[in-house]
């Protein structure tokens, strides 16, 4: 019997997504690689030596008010994005919200997260 003639053909969604999953499944199985790979892999990953994460290259460093006054000053008006803030509210900040907005920023970059205040 030909490979072709056993083949059935699919036609609802469900079920091919079901055959691609087993497909990827089996051809990213651990079972395609022999033992030498798995003993190698092992020897790279514990000479493997962590590298800081800490880059204090020019486009790391904190914003200034000065980069922050640019943006303002030179970004167009346009919609609010998805936090749904108009442009304008943050060009016309007083000076300490500008100030507020300048540490919120520099801190979410900082810390990677929101901070709960």
């Amino acid at each position: 019997m030909s490979p072709l003639s056993r083949v059935t053909l699919q036609t609802v969604d469900s079920a091919i997504a079901e055959i691609l999953a087993d497909n990827f499944q089996n051809s990213l199985s651990f079972f395609n690689y022999s033992l030498e790979f798995f003993v190698d892999k092992k020897s790279r990953e514990e000479s493997f030596t962590d590298v800081p994460l800490v880059d204090t290259g020019p486009l790391n460093l904190p914003i200034t008010m000065e980069e922050l006054m640019y943006a303002l000053d030179n970004c167009k008006n346009s919609a609010p994005g998805p936090d749904e803030v108009p442009f304008i509210l943050l060009q016309r900040l007083p000076p300490q919200g500008k100030t507020y907005l300048l540490q919120t920023y520099n801190d979410l970059f900082q810390s990677g997260s929101f901070s709960a205040t």
